[in-house]
């Protein structure tokens, strides 16, 4: 068997060669792949999604490919993130395991359950920590999508990781003339494929629109290191600078239409972002042509005019949709407001342990007053923190606490490398977007920017992983070069 196995190595070998391929080829274009597929299937964060029936099987078969072929060597490089997601692996796999009846008794919050138990008469029954399992084995299923995008990133080399942006921008300008096209189509436009959506707005690939936002301001940095990236060709470098110019002033209008507070100020931030981005990678290059840069201050000044231009019609079509929702508190921000201080009392109620994985709707439900009943239900905390201390406890703080820990180191070594480490900074703004958007909403329970976040991981860790990397292998000669 083993001679056998060999045998077919050796003849996938032959294969790519002949092909023309390097052994990079096959696990970028299942990511490239897969991303269509999360972008068509992973814009909603419900359970019962029809959409995931395709998604989660795919994303366990690329786990698979993704497996075949990976060494060890990968996963050093990126250790610190093979951990952290190991660690979340583990502990929603903890809250899946049934204990013993004492020890699940002398968990905190359990009281109500242990006395039902008593009183139907089921004796002592084996429990998992999770309140509601089959809600534990969801999230489980559903990290299936961040972890084939983790194990096929990296097996990619860091020029094979930049190349991720412009892949990224696109998919990006899909959901956006996606979002174009719904508005067209009025409230029963076919293009909204989700059941619990927006209707009144439009979401492109998505079901939330603040999360269509989140995603859309997310693509300025990458705009930003994109049109900074070095260009042998001076056409391709000025085609590449207009294309970013105009793929940002067609987001912005699509972003302020929306009325997402979040993601307006989300999007003004990854503007500054992209805009720092791009002016501190190319000083160096500007000073050393002036007439280049008169071109750029030129072209910033028409930048700015353009984009005055995007908010005042934006403003105008869509009813000023936005600015009416930063003047005065909606209904779903006063609920915010009112749920926020029960589920911190409720944390303290299942702390240190939690509630479980996946267990924070039927659990608020326990507790939630009579005053804010509503025909429907609170699905999510709307503030990612407070969802994690109520269903995953210390374990899962600890866990957020090394995350942040991570990304502030991933920042500090993409600061001193300067221009050099564009995509690294370019990975840690889109992160800081991201834990911004998860400050009133839930942006990262959807598997598009769940794959969004892991992807910008890859990013900020290039530097230290192409450090850590030591001797390069030969399909990374270009490791030195700009990231």
């Amino acid at each position: 068997m083993r001679r056998r196995s060999r045998s077919g190595a050796h003849r996938w070998k032959r294969l790519v060669e002949r092909l023309g391929l390097d052994r990079e080829a096959v696990p970028f274009a299942v990511l490239v792949t897969f991303l269509l597929l999360v972008l068509v299937t992973g814009g909603s964060s419900r359970e019962d999604v029809q959409s995931l029936v395709v998604l989660l099987p795919a994303a366990v078969l690329c786990c698979g490919v993704a497996l075949w072929g990976l060494r060890a060597e990968h996963l050093r490089r990126y250790r610190g993130l093979a951990a952290l997601l190991g660690a979340i692996l583990v502990l929603v796999v903890l809250h899946m395991v049934p204990l013993p009846p004492a020890l699940w008794h002398a968990l905190p919050g359990r009281e109500l359950v242990a006395q039902q138990d008593r009183l139907l008469g089921f004796g002592e029954v084996w429990r998992p920590i999770s309140l509601v399992p089959e809600g534990a084995a969801n999230v489980l299923y559903g990290l299936a999508v961040p972890v084939a995008v983790f194990l096929l990133g990296i097996r990619l080399s860091q020029d094979r990781l930049r190349q991720l942006v412009p892949v990224l921008l696109v998919l990006g300008a899909i959901s956006g003339c996606w979002a174009v096209l719904q508005f067209a189509g009025g409230l029963d436009s076919v293009f909204y494929t989700y059941r619990v959506s927006n209707p009144d707005v439009a979401t492109g690939a998505f079901a939330n629109r603040n999360h269509q936002a989140v995603f859309l301001a997310l693509l300025y940095p990458m705009l930003g290191a994109f049109a900074a990236g070095p260009s042998r060709d001076g056409g391709v470098a000025r085609a590449k600078r207009l294309g970013s110019l105009a793929l940002g002033l067609f987001l912005f209008p699509l972003i302020l239409g929306g009325g997402s507070r979040i993601g307006l100020f989300a999007a003004l931030l990854g503007i500054l972002f992209g805009g720092l981005l791009y002016v501190t990678s190319t000083a160096r290059r500007l000073r050393e042509r002036r007439k280049e840069g008169g071109a750029l201050r030129r072209g910033l000044i028409v930048a700015a005019v353009l984009l005055v231009s995007a908010i005042v019609i934006a403003s105008v079509t869509y009813k000023g949709v936005s600015f009416d929702r930063l003047m005065q508190a909606s209904a779903t921000q006063e609920l915010r407001l009112k749920v926020w201080p029960l589920i911190w009392k409720q944390s303290g109620d299942y702390f240190p342990v939690g509630s479980g994985a996946g267990s924070f709707a039927p659990v608020f439900q326990l507790a939630e007053p009579d005053q804010i009943l509503r025909p429907t239900y609170l699905n999510r905390a709307h503030n990612e923190f407070l969802e994690i201390l109520l269903t995953a406890g210390l374990p899962g703080m600890l866990l957020l606490a090394a995350g942040f820990i991570m990304v502030l180191n991933y920042g500090r070594q993409a600061l001193m490398r300067g221009r050099h480490a564009r995509v690294a900074q370019c990975g840690v703004a889109v992160i800081i977007l991201l834990v911004l958007g998860s400050i009133t909403d839930y942006p990262i329970r959807t598997p598009i920017l769940s794959s969004v976040l892991v992807i910008a991981s890859l990013w900020a860790a290039a530097v230290e992983a192409e450090v850590r990397g030591g001797a390069k292998r030969p399909d990374d000669r270009s490791d030195s070069a700009e990231q």
